[in-house]
């Protein structure tokens, strides 16, 4: 998503996580769901995002950046975001809590490669390259567990 005020946004996603782990991370943002949806529809609409975005800190967005989110997260194309719509886009822009992951995860193999003798190198690299696409495949489905679970949660929230 190109934002107009991209240099401004600050990924506070990996921080919440971090803090107050799944359950409580779930539960935010159920509650920022909440915040910007239109009581009488049940979804974020332009109307409700742009009335309450300021309750979540992006009085800062246009009406132009405000669309380009609402579009970004819209996978249904119905022009507004429902709750799973909504939790998945935050994921989407937050990309440093899949790129941390993966992070953390290389390193280790490259610690492990180091620790290994010059003749189990490249058979061990080949095995290690192998888990570690399985590692990110694990995390994929976990993301998508969690996206599902949240929805849930948000779900016997209401």
């Amino acid at each position: 998503m190109a934002l107009n005020n991209q240099s401004e946004f600050q990924d506070y996603l990996p921080m919440m996580a971090e803090k107050l782990g799944g359950d409580g991370l779930i539960g935010e943002l159920c509650n920022g769901f909440n915040l910007l949806v239109d009581a009488d529809k049940g979804v974020i609409t332009f109307d409700s995002l742009k009335k309450n975005s300021a309750l979540l800190g992006l009085e800062g967005l246009n009406d132009e950046d405000l669309l380009s989110m609402l579009k970004e997260g819209d996978f249904d194309g119905d022009g507004a975001l429902n709750q799973m719509e909504f939790c998945v886009l935050m994921f989407r822009l937050s990309p440093e809590l899949m790129e941390e992951s993966q992070f953390l995860l290389e390193e280790a193999l490259e610690q492990e490669l180091n620790r290994l003798s010059p003749e189990l190198m490249e058979e061990s690299q080949f095995l290690l390259e192998e888990a570690l696409e399985q590692e990110l495949n694990r995390l994929n489905i976990i993301y998508k567990s969690m996206v599902h679970n949240l929805v849930l949660v948000c779900e016997t929230m209401d």
